[in-house]
């Protein structure tokens, strides 16, 4: 059973369009509406296909897949894709870029999967607000909103130095902070104050959990 023929499943739901892959005039804008959602699934590949990863796309017709630099010409709402014989046992790592349309602008997401021979992985576009706070998928969005030096700060810093069992992400945006010269973040509007109030402490906080991290 996939995630879309459950019954009460939330997906892309946009005006449709013609189904042509969305012209890029300049780079697409980070997504405000949905977000790509991964799973794998159950179900293992078998006879000839034991060794490879096959992901199944439940995407807009006008969307855009990306594996890496394979750029897919594969068009339609249900698309497969099926990766060479990996070796067993083994990790492998494929970033999966989609550009899809939200409100007639071109957006796009990017998500690492995390693959082994043999599995079934399958991904599709849910509404934002419809992720779990506390979720990966959430997390990652909202971390793609930062610059990309940034984004790479805040991951390793993971998580608030106020409230330290928020993950950075899970609560919209991370704010960014520069105390005595040097960036840090925090989880929300609402850590701001405490986090300036004592600079060295907090500086200290995010040294630790960067350590940590």
């Amino acid at each position: 059973m996939w995630p879309w023929n459950i019954g009460g499943y939330q997906g892309y739901n946009e005006p449709r369009r013609p189904a042509q892959p969305p012209v890029l005039s300049q780079p697409p804008a980070a997504p405000q509406k949905y977000a790509i959602q991964v799973m794998v699934m159950p179900q293992a590949s078998t006879g000839d296909n034991a060794n490879t990863v096959n992901l199944v796309a439940y995407l807009p017709a006008d969307a855009q897949i990306r594996i890496d630099d394979f750029k897919s010409k594969q068009k339609g709402e249900l698309r497969q894709l099926e990766s060479p014989p990996l070796q067993p046992g083994k990790d492998f790592k494929y970033t999966v870029t989609v550009t899809w349309f939200e409100e007639g602008r071109p957006v796009s997401q990017a998500r690492v999967l995390q693959v082994h021979a043999g599995e079934v992985q399958c991904i599709d576009l849910v509404p934002y607000d419809s992720l779990a706070p506390d979720s990966e998928t959430r997390v990652e969005v909202n971390l793609a909103k930062l610059g990309s030096g940034d984004r790479k700060l805040a991951e390793e810093q993971r998580f608030c130095v106020i409230q330290d069992e928020n993950r950075l992400g899970a609560m919209g945006t991370p704010v960014k902070l520069t105390l005595n010269g040097q960036p840090v973040f925090v989880c929300c509007k609402g850590c701001v104050e405490k986090a300036e109030k004592d600079a060295d402490k907090t500086l200290a906080k995010a040294k630790e959990l960067q350590a940590k991290n």
